[in-house]
């Protein structure tokens, strides 16, 4: 077998390192391009991120102020605000439902403690709360059906938040036993 000619090696050398060269450069490329896109994305989510916030601030400084409100359209119109801007603000369909119960609005209550339970299925304040005002309403069957669904969810959370509300106390027992 004759050796290898110097020059061979030396081009094939070169060759194959111009090609890893180009190979890398075009992953650079792919990759810096990838990197800008990620760089954009974040700087969209962040101003998304902050006008977010700005938003449930305000709805929470709206929920907040209500409850110092003495007049209940003033109260259903600041809540209602609130929720506009920013439908999760904590407690804000929960108060709003009681606003509208103080009203004697208990259709309305009712529809939005049905929406604080839709945007919080896990939190048992809302179910109790559509209890009480189908209580109200002389709805009994609903009344313990949501009763029930808070106890299934925390049945000593149900007894303390309900502890002197005789009006609810007596179906928690029943349904207890």
């Amino acid at each position: 077998m004759e050796p290898l000619n110097p020059a061979f090696l030396i081009t094939t050398l070169s060759v194959v390192v111009a090609l890893f060269g180009v190979i890398v450069l075009v992953i650079t490329i792919y990759e810096y391009t990838k990197l800008r896109a990620l760089r954009d994305d974040f700087e969209h989510f962040k101003e998304q991120w902050r006008s977010e916030v700005h938003s449930l601030q305000k709805a929470m400084q709206r929920v907040i102020a209500s409850y110092s409100c003495k007049d209940p359209d003033a109260q259903i119109a600041l809540l209602q605000d609130a929720v506009a801007l920013y439908p999760k603000v904590f407690n804000g369909y929960n108060a709003l439902g009681y606003a509208y119960r103080s009203k004697g609005e208990l259709a309305q209550a009712a529809d939005a403690f049905h929406e604080a339970v839709r945007l919080n299925p896990d939190q048992i304040e809302g179910y109790c709360d559509l209890a009480r005002v189908y209580y109200e309403q002389g709805e009994q069957t609903l009344a313990e059906k949501y009763l029930r669904k808070a106890l299934d969810m925390d049945p000593q959370g149900v007894r303390d938040g309900l502890r002197g509300d005789g009006s609810l106390e007596h179906i928690v027992e029943r349904l207890r036993d």
